[in-house]
């Protein structure tokens, strides 16, 4: 058990929003046929390391990604993230 919980800053993500902040309100539907690729050339650039997988990445893992992303911005204070 974490003895010091309350030290922790949670914050809960909804992986549309930040999409639209980043990548602009003309993002595809992860469902569409250009969806997924759109996403994954853009998390590839976007987020280091991803290269070698951005192929393999699911419309799931997008989101993880997006999510994990905010929470790195949030931990930096980034002041927004069209920032980035």
């Amino acid at each position: 058990m974490i003895e010091n919980w309350r030290h922790y800053d949670v914050i809960e993500v909804y992986p549309l929003s930040p999409k639209i902040l980043i990548f602009g309100d003309k993002i595809l539907r992860k469902s569409a046929p250009e969806g997924l690729p759109f996403l994954r050339e853009r998390f590839t650039a976007l987020i280091g390391g991803l290269e070698d997988v951005s192929g393999g990445l699911t419309a799931s893992a997008c989101n993880a990604a997006m999510n994990a992303y905010t929470g790195f911005l949030h931990k930096k204070k980034t002041p927004t993230l069209s920032e980035t």
